[in-house]
């Protein structure tokens, strides 16, 4: 009788152990519900990994409106946009074109870098090479992305404002970051907190003619003529060309700029300058040139010139991130502009004699 009930239980617990596996049915089942969880929590995640991304945007917008107000209570005036001898400035490397970004990088904690610069040459000379491909992080939008290679030129996310209109920069813009001048609050009849300083412009031309962010041009100075993206929408994005996984054609320079011992002042272009040159041969100098006595001199890279009927156009603003560009006011405050704007309304935030303050129509 012992031994029966002993049979009896032996044999229900080996039943109950052979029903302890999971069938195929279930299995399936597991792992389609683990996926649709994933494909329902995947994008919240990218959602929120982008809106850390424009909030560290924002940060570094208004780290950079901290440092020009620094430099105001320094000196009294802001920053000149861009120092130019050739007026309007062109989207090319022919002048100086030492810009507000470099100007102010004492106030970013960054003399060190700011001890490099040589103001007796141009940005583009090789003797501020160092400058010029030192990466700032403070200057880059996270959601921006850009080929890097350690000899080629760091880009600017980030743009100061020469105007509210679609004309060339020069002395006599309208914004608050202009050619040549060093503007005082006098000189803002408007007010800094009813005027754009500074916003985002995603860098929709860096692969292509952007001259990188110590470049007193467009790569640094844009209008509020166009709306957030419209320029974008009306010439296209280069940036979204597709180069798989190769950087953009660049070329390097051999010398032609202001300071280099090949450039020709008196030259229409850089183009006249290379055929008056007779140790400008592409085969020998490719990355670099000789000077006068006969030295190489290396160059970094630079991307290819804005050909002639670009130079004078004007740059808008832009952004990666969902619902806007971050904007800042010169009084520091930081906001996003929506591409949806009324591009009157956006106009009139660049201009800062106008007479019509818009601010309280974009508060909270």
């Amino acid at each position: 009788m012992m031994l029966s009930k002993r049979c009896e239980a032996a044999a229900k617990h080996s039943r109950c152990r052979r029903r302890g596996g999971f069938t195929m049915l279930e299995i399936i089942s597991v792992v389609v519900v683990i996926g649709l969880l994933v494909g329902l929590l995947l994008p919240a995640v990218q959602a929120a990994r982008e809106a850390a991304r424009q909030t560290s945007c924002g940060n570094n917008l208004a780290q950079l409106g901290l440092a020009l107000h620094a430099y105001q209570n320094a000196f009294k005036v802001l920053p000149a946009g861009t120092t130019s001898e050739v007026l309007p400035v062109e989207n090319y490397p022919n002048a100086d074109h030492h810009n507000w970004l470099v100007r102010i990088l004492p106030m970013l904690d960054q003399r060190a870098l700011f001890g490099q610069v040589a103001w007796t040459h141009s940005s583009y000379d090789p003797v501020n090479r160092s400058v010029a491909t030192t990466e700032l992080s403070l200057v880059s939008c996270p959601s921006d992305y850009v080929y890097f290679s350690g000899n080629s030129i760091q880009y600017s996310s980030y743009a100061g404002v020469y105007d509210g209109q679609l004309r060339p920069l020069d002395e006599e813009s309208r914004g608050l970051l202009i050619a040549n001048r060093f503007l005082s609050r006098d000189d803002v009849p408007d007010g800094l907190a009813y005027t754009l300083l500074a916003g985002e412009k995603a860098l929709i031309d860096s692969q292509e003619t952007d001259l990188g962010w110590t470049s007193g041009t467009r790569a640094t100075l844009r209008t509020t003529g166009y709306a957030p993206g419209q320029e974008a929408e009306q010439y296209g994005d280069p940036s979204e060309d597709s180069y798989g996984s190769e950087p953009p054609p660049v070329y390097q320079p051999y010398g032609r700029y202001k300071g280099d011992a090949a450039y020709d002042p008196d030259a229409e272009s850089n183009s006249e300058a290379a055929e008056e040159d007779p140790m400008a041969d592409e085969s020998e100098s490719w990355g670099g040139y000789f000077d006068e006595e006969g030295d190489w001199v290396e160059t970094f890279v630079y991307p290819a010139p804005a050909p002639p009927e670009q130079r004078l156009r004007p740059g808008g603003f832009d952004s990666r991130h969902v619902g806007g560009a971050n904007m800042l006011w010169g009084d520091g405050r930081v906001a996003i502009v929506s591409g949806l704007v009324d591009a009157q309304t956006f106009s009139q935030m660049g201009i800062r004699d106008d007479a019509m303050p818009i601010r309280p129509l974009l508060e909270d």
